[in-house]
Formats: structure tokens, C-alpha cells, sequence
């Protein structure tokens, strides 16, 4: 597998762009109304855990670094990105897969270990118009009847447990890839974006960038450019099939 490694971009003049501030201020609004709606509903699944997230990516710029990586690294790269259907592979609560959407792309697929009812709840509450198809993967394995434009897994690496022996956590990990590469259509890529050291963050360490390009080249990646900042903070891959 080819590897060429670049410096992150600099993001701070997307992330404080009037147009991202603005569309991300009608995301939080139109997540608020949601919550208002849930707290007003009475009983609800998940209702103290559903705040906890909101509240956490609403800290701040959150939203916007959010907004930015997905911007730069996928949305610019991938043209007549209105045109493509992807997944959002590890979506937590849905506002990676919401932003996703928002670019205007056919349909974004996405998964977790949360209810179906619950995603879809939060989904048709917040993005109406938008078209996403969530798997629980607690209860079903992801399937997916066409080929894919691109898979984005943001922050899933570091969410991995250190209870998860290395070995098998390895294998998990390789087969997910593997599994990734088979739902790419020829051309299409894979964005990882994740910390370059996980354990700072709670996360597993076995799992570093090194491993994660060499399970890539496993998998029959023809090509993968890593953006990294000498091997601190966040990293960026795209990996190519």
C-alpha cells in the first residue's frame, strides 16, 4: 500500500466561518427543540445519557471541529458529493451521521449498539428531510445492498475497551476493515479519523496509527494519505480502494 503522509490542515478559518457557525447554530437549535420535546414526553429510553451527549458536543466548537474534518477530508475530496451514499460507521447518538447529511449527499447509512426506534426517533426529529438507514448492531449485522462512496469511522478506534483482550481486538478490527473494503465501490475511500495516542483519552493503545496502517495494507488498500502532526493529537486517513 502506498503511504503519503501530509500535515493536518488547518481548519481554524472553516471552523470560524460564518456559514459553518451559522449552520451549525440551526443544528443545535433544531436539537434543542428535540430535547425540549423528549423532556416534555415524559418517559424516554436513554433520555439522561441522550443530554449528557447533546450538552458535550454542544461545549464549545465541538460541533464545528466536527463539521470541518468532514468538510475538508471528505465532503472537498469526494466530487459531486450530492450524488454519493455512505456510511457512518460507529455513529454514537447521530449528530456525526446529521452533519453528514446536512452536505446534501443521497443517503447516509449508519450503526451503533442503540435502538433502532430510539436512532430513528432522534433522526426524523432533528433531520426531517434527510435520508438515513440505522442498523442496531447489537441486534443484526450490517447489511447494506449496494455499494458505498465512502465509509467515515470517527473516534471509533479509541472507543474500543482495554477489558477487549489485544489479540482479539485486533482481529475484531481487521475483520471490520475487511468487511469495509468489500462495501466500497472501486475508487472510494475510507476515512478514519482518530488519536494518534488513545490511551490520553481512555482509549486502547494496541490500536495505534501504525497497526491501523497495517491492517489497512492487509486489506488490500491500494493507496493512504495520513494526516498527522508529527504524531500527536488527531489523525486523518484516507485509505483507497
Amino acid at each position: 500500500m502506498n503511504i503519503i503522509s501530509r500535515n493536518l490542515k488547518n481548519n481554524s478559518k472553516l471552523i470560524n466561518h460564518s456559514s459553518t457557525i451559522r449552520d451549525m447554530a440551526l443544528l443545535k437549535k433544531e436539537s434543542k427543540k428535540f430535547l425540549d420535546k423528549m423532556e416534555a414526553g415524559g418517559e424516554f429510553d436513554k433520555k439522561e445519557e441522550i443530554n449528557k451527549y447533546f450538552n458535550t458536543y454542544f461545549s464549545g466548537t465541538t460541533l464545528e471541529q466536527y463539521y470541518s474534518i468532514f468538510k475538508s477530508y471528505l465532503v472537498d475530496e469526494v466530487p459531486s458529493f450530492e450524488d454519493t451514499v455512505g456510511l457512518d460507521y460507529g455513529c454514537w447518538l447521530g449528530l456525526s451521521t446529521i452533519i453528514l447529511n446536512k452536505f446534501g449527499n443521497q443517503k447516509v447509512y449508519s450503526c451503533d449498539f442503540y435502538k433502532k426506534e430510539l436512532m430513528d426517533n432522534i433522526f426524523d426529529n432533528i433531520i426531517p428531510d434527510g435520508d438515513i438507514r440505522y442498523t442496531n448492531l447489537e441486534d443484526n449485522s450490517l447489511t447494506i445492498g449496494e455499494s458505498l462512496d465512502w465509509i467515515v469511522l470517527y473516534d471509533v478506534i479509541c472507543a474500543y475497551h482495554y477489558r477487549i483482550a489485544k489479540k482479539d481486538l485486533i482481529l475484531e478490527f481487521s475483520k471490520n476493515i475487511g468487511h469495509f473494503y468489500s462495501l466500497l465501490r472501486e475508487g472510494s475511500f475510507l476515512l478514519i479519523s482518530d488519536d494518534a495516542h488513545p490511551a490520553l483519552t481512555g482509549g486502547v493503545a494496541n490500536v495505534g496509527l501504525p497497526l491501523v496502517l497495517e491492517i489497512l495494507n492487509q486489506n488490500n488498500f491500494k493507496s493512504a494519505i495520513v494526516y498527522c502532526n508529527e504524531g500527536r493529537g488527531r489523525y486523518v486517513i484516507t485509505a483507497h480502494k
